[in-house]
């Protein structure tokens, strides 16, 4: 039985669908780190603010 348009395009959709989802397992574990280093420069420049903030004799 020959497979008809709608189900050709339906396979290839899975299969690019299959192909990007291992495009994206092959970057997680280079995004998760640098997710966590943007979280802690943040986290650190916050303390920073925090310090300068106290030394110049608090909030503006």
């Amino acid at each position: 039985m020959s497979k008809t348009n709608g189900q050709r395009e339906a396979e290839h959709a899975l299969s690019r669908a299959r192909e990007a989802r291992k495009t994206v397992a092959a970057y997680w574990p280079i995004v998760t780190r640098v997710v966590a280093n943007l979280a802690d420069q943040r986290e650190q420049n916050h303390f920073a603010e925090l310090f300068r903030q106290g030394f110049e004799g608090g909030r503006r």
